[in-house]
């Protein structure tokens, strides 16, 4: 029997099934910057095999390809996390959304990587990654854990599907990695599952990096600051440059202006603006003592307001349009103290921040 030739699905066919299905934007877990990006690595159990007929003994673990002695205390395995991690994690989250089953050579071409073989290496090691979670969704509705406990990012598994008349073996990826939620009731009074401690992305966050306007560090750094947008108060919080620079990993201060620079000029164009305009990306505002700090030779913080991801969001839920504050209007009615305050959850200082060099592996040298 011959091979079955395979149809690859374009990268503009899988996003037009994104932005046509209803729900056009995605709910990412906040600790997915402050445990994972931040520090530039993550953690995972590997696999223990159990033993043949005998339910909850174990024979050995499964640890870089091969069999280690299975034991009671488990095997921490360390690894890379960076900036191709949490997109393909994005895109991951946009098609399980969508119960997409496709090939990962369709994932490399809609991120434009022209190496399959590498995101079948990252998406295997987002397959062993684990993090926190409180939550998972059942059949039909949502279960709650008693605590907290660590998941796989994602779940791969096999199905079957149809080209051109023929079954194929496709993948369907599960994102496990999900925000945090809790029960509430609504104003008629019914149960329902709230999220918390999450940032939103759109289909259209994502094309700022699928079309090149922004690099995939430019991205996250653009991802970074809409997660640290209070969106619950419509305002942004005072930072540094140095302090984005610890929270997206980067050693060079000088880069991340650069960036940041990059993102407040950038303005993009998409089917919600008016013919002949465009969109800003990123407002700033800066505080009243911002010259002041200046003349005292003291890094001075300022205001990131991710004006298009919000503005987007209000459009697509049909909510009215919120006017984002002038530098000016962001600085009245404040007192100096208050213009001074340090946001204490942007300089958290933990054993996360701790560099560890069985870490620092190469691109693409994922050990499992």
């Amino acid at each position: 029997m011959g091979r079955i030739a395979r149809t690859y699905r374009k990268p503009e066919e899988i996003r037009e099934l994104i932005e046509n299905s209803g729900l056009p934007y995605i709910l990412v877990n906040n600790r997915i910057f402050e445990q994972f990006y931040e520090v530039g690595k993550g953690t995972y159990t590997p696999y223990a095999k159990e033993i043949e007929g005998k339910k909850g003994e174990y024979e050995y673990f499964l640890l870089n390809g091969d069999k280690v002695p299975y034991s009671e205390s488990k095997i921490e395995h360390g690894v890379n996390f960076d900036e191709r991690d949490i997109t393909i994690f994005i895109l991951l989250t946009f098609l399980d959304q969508i119960d997409f089953q496709g090939y990962t050579v369709e994932i490399a071409n809609y991120l434009g990587t022209k190496s399959d073989k590498r995101i079948k290496e990252r998406i295997k090691k987002l397959k062993f990654l684990q993090g926190e979670v409180n939550s998972y969704r059942g059949s039909g509705e949502r279960k709650y854990y008693s605590e907290p406990r660590k998941d796989r990012f994602i779940t791969e598994k096999n199905v079957k599907g149809f080209e051109n008349g023929k079954q194929v073996t496709l993948n369907r990826w599960y994102v496990n990695y999900e925000c945090d939620y809790k029960q509430t009731m609504d104003k008629d009074g019914n149960i329902i599952d709230k999220p918390e401690n999450f940032f939103m992305v759109t289909i259209y966050d994502l094309d700022l990096l699928t079309s090149g306007q922004l690099t995939e560090k430019e991205f996250v750094t653009y991802l970074y600051l809409i997660k640290s947008y209070n969106s619950a108060k419509n305002d942004a919080i005072y930072q540094t440059i140095s302090t984005i620079s610890d929270k997206i990993n980067i050693q060079d201060r000088a880069i991340t202006k650069r960036i940041l620079e990059k993102l407040v000029t950038i303005r993009v164009k998409d089917k919600f603006c008016d013919d002949g305009k465009d969109f800003p990306l990123v407002h700033f505002s800066k505080p009243a003592n911002y010259e002041d700090k200046l003349a005292k030779r003291l890094e001075p913080s300022l205001k990131y307001y991710p004006i298009y991801n919000t503005t987007t969001l209000q459009k697509l839920k049909g909510e009215d349009v919120i006017a984002y504050p002038t530098a000016e209007e962001s600085a009245e009615n404040k007192t100096d103290s208050e213009l001074n305050k340090v946001d204490t959850n942007l300089l958290v200082d933990s054993d996360l921040n701790k560099t560890d060099s069985d870490y620092d592996y190469l691109d693409g040298d994922i050990l499992f």
